[in-house]
């Protein structure tokens, strides 16, 4: 009576073992070192607990102070120097299948410790900065679509701009229209587009300002 669990277990096992080599086959054909090593660890799942540093946890202690348009505003204060930092939040409209869980894109403002820093997630794509996919093309309002060199987070899950002149001057852009379109190229993959309606960062922003100075 237990044969047939018994070879469903198997075949089971044998799916998934395919599935497997498959995935490794495809690292194999990578020439560069960085990136076969990545490839790796991305199939092997290494980077599911890590993302969750960059897309935020519901449970962590912070304060929503306001919801703007469609941002969401949460603050709490550095345990480093009790300076009090401001995550500005914006969700897509747009979701993403890269690996094994569709997720949807994010683009988060911060002030930590009085620096601001910019950073966007594509779905729990896995990112990287080098060979040109740090390149980020990006369309505000109408205007014409640009592009801007972006820089790897260190879990890979996000690609930003670390430093305070960097992000402020990109976010104050941001400040002068109703939507943003963003275009980036993940390790191993395709394209993914994230579409955002970014009306009220004028006024979402108003907290993070006052706690970087800016």
């Amino acid at each position: 009576m237990l044969r047939f669990p018994s070879l469903c277990l198997v075949g089971t096992f044998l799916v998934a073992s395919h599935g497997a080599s498959a995935a490794i086959s495809e690292c194999l054909k990578h020439e560069n070192d960085t990136l076969r090593l990545a490839c790796y660890d991305l199939e092997a799942g290494y980077f599911d607990e890590l993302k969750k540093d960059l897309l935020g946890s519901e449970e962590e202690e912070a304060e929503e102070v306001a919801s703007k348009g469609d941002w969401i505003v949460r603050s709490s204060i550095s345990k480093l120097d009790d300076s009090t930092n401001v995550i500005v939040r914006l969700k897509s409209h747009d979701e993403t299948n890269c690996r094994y869980d569709t997720e949807s894109h994010y683009i988060t403002l911060a002030c930590r410790e009085n620096e601001t820093n910019l950073w966007i997630t594509f779905g729990g794509c896995y990112m990287a900065d080098i060979q040109g996919k740090g390149r980020v093309t990006y369309r505000l309002g109408t205007r014409d679509a640009e592009t801007k060199n972006f820089t790897e987070s260190t879990d890979n899950m996000a690609l930003g701009l670390w430093s305070g002149g960097s992000a402020i001057a990109f976010i104050k852009r941001m400040m002068n229209y109703d939507t943003m379109i963003v275009r980036a190229t993940p390790f191993s993959d395709n394209p993914v587009t994230g579409e955002y309606n970014i009306a009220g960062l004028s006024e979402a922003i108003k907290p993070l300002r006052e706690s970087c100075n800016w």
